[in-house]
Parts: C-alpha cells; structure tokens; sequence
C-alpha cells in the first residue's frame, strides 16, 4: 500500500472520543459564577467513559455528563441530578431538564451551553427542592424526638431505624411496647397543613377507662384527622 493509500485509509479512522469525564473535567474549569465546579467518575461507569458527574461546590448541585448512547454517537448529555434526603431516597421533580451538545464543541462554549440552557431553569428548582428536603428532614427529626419522649413517659421501647433503609422520609415512627392494651402506636411527621400527631388504638379496656379516654379526647375536640 503506498504513502498516500495509508494516509487516506488513516483519515477515515474514526477519531477516538472524549471520555465523558474528560469533557467534565475541561467544562468545569470554564464555569462562570462564584461557585466552583469539580468533575468525577459515575460509580456505575468507574473508567469515566460513558458517565461522570459536575458538581458545584457549595450547595452540592449536580449534572451528569454522558457521552454517546442510543442514537446519541458524537453527543453529549447534561442531564439536572437532585438532591437526597436524609434517608437517602433521592428528591423526585416533576422534570428531568438536559440538554445536548456535539462532543466535538470547544469546552468553553459547552460551560456556556449549560449556563444559558440548563442552569437558568435548574438552579432555582434545585434550591426548591434543597427547601423540601430540609424542612422534610427536620419535620422527621422533630418526630423522631417526639417518639423518644413518648417511649420514655409510657415504658416503650425506643424507636429504631428500619432494617431496610428503603424510602422512610416522611414515614410515621413506630413504637413498640407499653401498655398491654395499646396497639399500632406511632407518631407521624408534621405535615403542611397539619402538625405533629400520634396515632394508637386501645384494645379490651373496661367501661370505665374507655369513658374516660373517650371523654378526654372529646374534650379535645374534632381536631385535625
């Protein structure tokens, strides 16, 4: 094969593509703002290829960056990630925005890509959420107290994490033991239109102390459900 053949069959070799941690870590240098952006490898992709993340320092805002996918060759895409609660069940949005790019853009007009169509969208829905997830997560913690207080006055044992951390935000909690005649006791977070509440049933009690818990509660009137 001559000179020349070579060359031409080198030239339609594809040229090999930007990892996507390696276009995060060059578009996080070009992002403006005060905040600073790092990059970092996606667990489910630990050579960087396909996946990686961009984070902004601060508020622990998240993007991910993945290169190529189901009729996406030569793209790439920034996808908005949300935060988690303090379970670890992650915040769900009503919209996923992203936005795509050619892999071949210079890193500078990528930053630039994201910060006029992505980030004015996703930066104030992203602190919307971090306002949920705080105020969910101190409501559950308010709760949790609550129990502690409860288990202590009545001789229950004290509230315990569930075996299986799957979604608990915003879940009642459960106390076990006390008095023999009490069932289902537990106590549910507050809400945004109603507050903290304990919720028990009371099993085979004789006339007299079920008129008196009846009439205490009627005291109490209608209340919130």
């Amino acid at each position: 094969m001559s000179d020349r053949m070579k060359q031409s069959a080198t030239d339609l070799e594809p040229t090999p593509e930007s990892t996507a941690y390696e276009l995060a870590t060059s578009v996080a240098k070009h992002m403006a703002g005060p905040a600073r952006w790092t990059a970092k490898k996606r667990t489910l992709d630990e050579d960087g290829r396909r996946y990686a993340e961009l984070t902004r320092a601060g508020d622990g805002a998240e993007i991910g960056v993945a290169v190529g996918g189901y009729r996406k060759e030569g793209r790439v895409t920034f996808r908005a990630h949300w935060p988690k609660y303090k379970d670890g069940q992650t915040f769900t949005p009503r919209s996923y925005p992203e936005i795509t790019c050619s892999t071949a853009r210079d890193p500078k007009a990528l930053a630039r890509e994201l910060e006029r169509r992505l980030l004015p969208d996703f930066d104030p829905a992203y602190q919307a959420a971090l306002d949920e997830i705080r105020t969910s997560d101190a409501r559950a913690a308010e709760a949790w107290r609550a129990a502690e207080r409860i288990a202590e006055a009545i001789a229950a044992e004290p509230p315990r994490e569930p075996r299986h951390r799957q979604h608990t935000n915003g879940a009642a909690v459960e106390l076990r033991g006390g008095p023999s005649k009490v069932y289902g006791l537990k106590v549910h977070p507050a809400y945004t239109d109603t507050p903290l509440l304990v919720s028990f049933e009371v099993h085979y009690v004789d006339e007299e102390t079920a008129l008196q818990v009846l009439a205490l509660l009627a005291d109490q009137g209608d209340g919130a459900p």
